[in-house]
């Protein structure tokens, strides 16, 4: 709820990445943007910044430490494409994730994002495609 600090904290992120232009600094102006718009209640807001976000992120984090972010911030454009009605972008984002080798750095995003999928499916009324999504086989898959 404290609009004006977010707004402040924001500014010094973009000032201090004129230093820095590089993508990954863009790109994180882009995910906290969609971050706090989702807070405040503004979905649109939300889709365009995380999507512009996930649009810079590259093809594959690192299979190493430090660990990649990718997952955090597919996970959290995909809520956004999901509040905004948009589950055929938000599987898209959940399989990706689901699907990259840098969810073992961030197993609570994948998990989510299992149950996720499991609640699309279900909604499309694919009974089946949402208990495999649940089941332990599928659970056991983020182990390399």
């Amino acid at each position: 709820g404290r609009h004006a600090e977010a707004d402040k904290t924001i500014a010094l992120m973009e000032s201090s990445a004129q230093g820095l232009p590089t993508e990954r600094e863009k790109r994180r102006i882009h995910w906290t943007r969609g971050e706090v718009a989702l807070v405040r209640g503004d979905v649109p807001g939300a889709v365009a910044e995380l999507t512009k976000a996930v649009a810079m992120l590259p093809a594959r984090g690192l299979p190493i430490p430090p660990p990649s972010h990718h997952s955090d911030l597919l996970l959290s454009a995909a809520v956004a494409n999901i509040k905004a009605g948009r589950d055929a972008d938000a599987a898209r984002l959940l399989e990706r994730l689901e699907s990259g080798q840098e969810r073992v750095f961030r197993i609570d995003s994948y998990v989510r994002s299992l149950f996720l999928l499991a609640q699309i499916h279900e909604r499309r009324g694919d009974a089946a495609a949402a208990l495999a999504w649940g089941n332990d086989a599928t659970a056991r898959r983020f182990i390399p």
